[in-house]
């Protein structure tokens, strides 16, 4: 596993944990540390998605830039096959005639 796919595991049972305590305190009637711990919940999803965020910059730019390079690629090949059956249909036409 890899240390990014662990760190957001560890995020998101950090979540789910802070609201699993949320909801026990709202069951038992304890209203005055859910503020707290919720802050904290709210801070740990906030940075779980700035994280994904980021990374899902990097991904989505890294496939621009494939993508622009595949693109470029196959108009130059699609040019040179347009010049090879330019070439061939001159070709034979010559020696139809």
């Amino acid at each position: 596993m890899t240390n990014t796919k662990k760190s957001d595991e560890v995020y998101l049972e950090e979540i789910e944990n802070l609201s699993k305590k949320i909801s026990d305190l709202i069951n038992i009637g304890k209203y005055d540390n859910i503020t707290v711990i919720d802050k904290k919940r709210l801070e740990l999803i906030k940075n779980f998605n700035d994280h994904n965020n980021k990374q899902f910059q990097k991904i989505i730019t890294q496939i621009d830039n494939d993508n622009l390079k595949s693109i470029e690629r196959i108009e130059k090949d699609y040019k040179n096959l347009k010049a090879e059956r330019s070439s061939f249909s001159k070709r034979l036409k010559a020696y139809n005639y």
